[in-house]
């Protein structure tokens, strides 16, 4: 069931975290993102090309915790009174993450709720 009416597969990411956001969902930052994205040697990388997308793709999406060279992105959005984490994954392009409608490169693929604790 989606967490928030209008959200189904294969929709632009842009749509998605948009909607999520107007309904009370923010992002849950992943300190290891740069390191999920870019590598064990991001620093070494992210100095030599700092323009490089998956660089500055952790800042621009703070609720990202990977994207895999295949390119899978996993995120994950918490509701701001209920305390439910939700888990999402997209795929695509990520240079796309704010690319709204039919043009965008990056798709939702899947969510998943996690029940906050105790509750």
């Amino acid at each position: 069931e989606a967490p928030v009416p209008g959200i189904k597969a294969g929709m632009a990411y842009a749509d998605f975290s948009k909607l999520l956001a107007a309904n009370g969902w923010v992002p849950v930052p992943t300190q290891e993102c740069t390191a999920n994205v870019v590598g064990g040697d991001h620093e070494s990388v992210c100095k030599a090309t700092p323009d490089q997308i998956t660089c500055k793709i952790c800042a621009l999406m703070p609720e990202l915790d990977s994207y895999s060279g295949d390119g899978f992105a996993l995120v994950r959005f918490k509701h701001a009174s209920s305390g439910e984490v939700l888990e999402a994954t997209g795929y695509g392009m990520i240079e796309d993450w704010n690319v709204a409608g039919d043009n965008s490169r990056l798709q939702l693929e899947r969510w998943e709720s996690i029940k906050a604790a105790g509750k």
